[in-house]
């Protein structure tokens, strides 16, 4: 398995020193962050390596282990776990205006959860078996939690690494209409 070429991790970068880093997660701490995404593209190697980084594709694979990374830094910083739930589910929905169906677990909602067990592992995105690529900016990284399991309106669609979801079991949530 082959990790990407150094310059592929640090062109897609725009926060490198750790005191930026820092800084964003005194600012995450403060309820200044709303959201935490990515910018998840499974471009393979050759889509990330030109010499001219105008060429290169923007965007890493990340999606898998977005998660994964939020709870590793909330946890070293010993802040609440629970901010993951706010940043990844909560205000996403809010703000996309789907919050009278998604980003949180209430009556009349779907049952939509991610669940995370205290597992120390290595992260090798090839291994998975879910990447479309066999290379990761966060190869070799160590997580101290590990995705369990995902549910969808209660139903069971991913455990221990697999999918289980039958393709078109996603529904596409509307919002409301404005007036």
């Amino acid at each position: 398995m082959r990790s990407a070429p150094r310059q592929a991790a640090t062109l897609t970068s725009c926060i490198v020193r750790s005191a930026e880093v820092e800084a964003l997660w005194r600012h995450l701490q403060a309820g200044n962050v709303t959201v935490v995404s990515t910018d998840h593209v499974s471009w393979s190697e050759d889509r990330k390596t030109d010499p001219n980084m105008l060429k290169n594709a923007s965007g890493v694979p990340s999606l898998e282990v977005l998660y994964a990374l939020l709870l590793k830094g909330l946890d070293e910083r010993r802040l609440p776990l629970t901010f993951a739930a706010t940043l990844l589910a909560q205000n996403p929905s809010k703000l996309f205006r789907i919050d009278h169906q998604k980003g949180a677990l209430a009556v009349g909602r779907d049952a939509d959860i991610g669940l995370a067990r205290r597992d120390p592992c290595r992260y090798q995105a090839a291994a998975s078996g879910n990447n479309f690529v066999s290379w990761s900016p966060y190869e070799g990284i160590e997580l101290p939690y590990r995705m369990v399991a995902t549910f969808l309106r209660g139903d069971c669609v991913a455990a221990d690494g697999k999918v289980l979801a039958r393709p078109g079991q996603g529904r596409f949530v509307r919002p409301p209409v404005k007036q």
